[in-house]
């Protein structure tokens, strides 16, 4: 458990960063010390989507943060479906949508977040594959847009544990900066 001391001092960190080709920006985030970090880089074929992000984690993976690009259908869709509310009708299909509110980012942009709970059930329901997950996740989803590309930022860790880690979220949160590459 981590005591309240801990969560009051400064955060140890180093840059973790990946290049998305496709958009020519570099994103980066500063991740904790005691935490793993890295990228991660895929091709969907069938969505025409080269995956890049960054994902941070706990040595247990109970804690973590993430940011990816998201497919260029999402760029044409998800203004709509936040505006009009059918972006969280579409996630109560899949998730528990607990909350939304508004979050300001270090570039100073004001973007919608999703507190959502993921359970174990619902997990292998939105995934043919058997998910190893035996516990309720709490998460926050933020839908950020970056000259007309469109980027997921996902933190969360076991269900009533969020605000234990939320010193460690905000601060991976407020070193996030995206920068065109020339």
């Amino acid at each position: 458990m981590i005591s309240t001391k801990c969560q009051l001092t400064p955060t140890e960190a180093r840059t973790e960063r990946f290049i998305d080709n496709t958009n020519n920006l570099e994103i980066s985030l500063q991740a904790p010390e005691t935490w793993n970090s890295g990228s991660l880089s895929a091709t969907i074929l069938k969505l025409d989507w080269k995956v890049h992000s960054l994902i941070t984690a706990s040595d247990d993976v109970s804690t973590f943060f993430v940011v990816m690009n998201l497919p260029s259908l999402v760029n044409l869709v998800l203004p709509l479906g936040q505006g009009t509310g059918m972006l969280s009708e579409f996630l109560k299909n899949y998730v528990s949508l607990k909350s939304e509110f508004e979050v300001t980012l270090s570039d100073g942009s004001s973007e919608h977040a999703y507190l959502i709970d993921v359970t174990p059930k619902q997990i292998e329901e939105i995934s043919s594959l058997h998910s190893s997950l035996n516990r309720t996740v709490d998460a926050v989803l933020i839908f950020k847009e970056y000259l007309g590309s469109s980027y997921l930022i996902a933190y969360g860790t076991s269900s009533g544990k969020l605000e234990q880690f939320q010193h460690q979220f905000q601060s991976i949160l407020n070193s996030i900066t995206f920068k065109l590459i020339s």
